[in-house]
């Protein structure tokens, strides 16, 4: 049970993303973290998150996940694949010498070919201890269904149909929040342990980890305690019921049918102001509803490009709203207010957007499809 409650934490953690007036920056802040870790390095044109993982991008992850870096660079290459340019070479070598990849072809490894979705996933399971191997823990035609199954893959962190550098960093600190295959440390305390990630710079990131794993676990010490009733699911079961109480995932018309859940986040987002003498946000109507309708909308595509292809701002403008300036947080998988409220403020820039002093509206939909949770604050000025 606890190796399932952590992996449901890291997954839901990591599913948070912000987007302000100035242009999305997506998954930068879990790039700025791997960086620290010694797990992740950009390129000459600086993350660039925004472009598919090559096949050599992807083995080098693997390694630095399995804390095999220093010993892979020792390794004189001699794999038969002929068609690598230098820099990948240890990293490839060593995943050849583990029986973790057989190239592309008897000779060639196609470095510079797109990494699939489905190809991070079975790396990062094998980083975790999980075997593809004959009648072992999953097959690679399963690995995203297995992925799902532990709580390492989810809708915010993996577009099959699109995946990303951006899915490649957001993927990789689920896994570190992840608990090794039979056994009760994660998978960044192993590489602690180690020795293959500097404790020191490991510390904020186990913090928040457990930090937010504990909140995950007794979210009822966390609750409001003026909203005492949402501490009580057996006398409100309307509010994890989605199949039954349909209205929470009403569009626009109703943007307040999820019960007092809005009312909360709003609650809860000047409680965070206060704390630092800003002024209280309003709760702006036509804000509200594009939060709702944008709510919708992740559940077909988490991000904060809408479903047409246009930027999350343009809901604004559908309803009708003209502002100065706009912020946007979404997130997914928080069962309460007060979970999805901890991991905003624990991620720099959807914390930025609540403590943003020009604000001065917002508004928060929420919706639940399939049992997940999905969350947005709108912010207007």
């Amino acid at each position: 049970m606890k190796q399932k409650c952590r992996a449901l934490f890291a997954a839901v953690l990591f599913m948070a993303v912000l987007f302000v007036s100035a242009g999305a920056s997506s998954y930068d802040h879990y790039a700025d973290q791997l960086k620290e870790l010694g797990l992740f390095q950009g390129t000459n044109q600086g993350y660039d998150l925004d472009r598919a993982p090559t096949r050599a991008e992807a083995a080098t992850m693997l390694v630095r996940l399995l804390g095999k870096e220093d010993a892979a660079k020792e390794l004189q290459y001699t794999a038969p694949f002929t068609d690598l340019k230098g820099w990948e070479k240890p990293y490839v070598q060593y995943l050849y010498d583990h029986g973790l990849t057989t190239g592309a072809t008897a000779t060639t490894f196609e470095p510079l070919k797109p990494c699939s979705a489905q190809m991070y996933t079975t790396f990062l399971l094998r980083s975790l201890g999980y075997s593809d191997a004959e009648g072992a823990d999953f097959s690679y035609a399963q690995a995203i269904s297995f992925g799902r199954s532990i709580g390492l893959v989810n809708a915010a962190n993996c577009n099959e149909s699109r995946f990303l550098r951006d899915h490649v960093v957001a993927m990789s600190m689920a896994a570190l929040g992840t608990e090794m295959k039979g056994a009760d440390d994660m998978l960044l305390e192993k590489l602690v342990e180690e020795g293959a990630v500097d404790a020191a710079a490991a510390e904020e990131v186990l913090r928040q980890f457990d930090s937010d794993q504990q909140s995950m676990e007794t979210p009822e010490e966390q609750q409001p305690v003026e909203q005492p009733e949402v501490e009580q699911p057996v006398d409100r079961p309307e509010e994890q019921q989605p199949v039954e109480e349909p209205e929470e995932q009403q569009p626009v018309e109703q943007p307040d049918a999820s019960g007092d859940y809005v009312s909360q986040v709003v609650a809860l987002v000047n409680q965070e102001r206060a704390k630092v003498g800003l002024p209280a946000l309003t709760v702006d109507s036509t804000a509200q509803q594009a939060a709702q309708l944008r709510a919708e909308e992740i559940v077909q595509s988490f991000s904060h490009t809408r479903p047409d292809g246009s930027s999350c701002f343009t809901a604004l403008q559908e309803m009708g709203g003209s502002y100065r300036m706009v912020g946007e947080n979404i997130a997914a998988g928080y069962a309460t207010p007060q979970a999805v409220m901890n991991g905003w403020m624990n991620s720099t820039g959807h914390r930025e957007n609540i403590l943003r002093d020009g604000f001065t509206a917002i508004g928060v939909g929420y919706t639940v499809s399939d049992g997940m949770a999905y969350w947005v604050q709108m912010f207007v000025a």
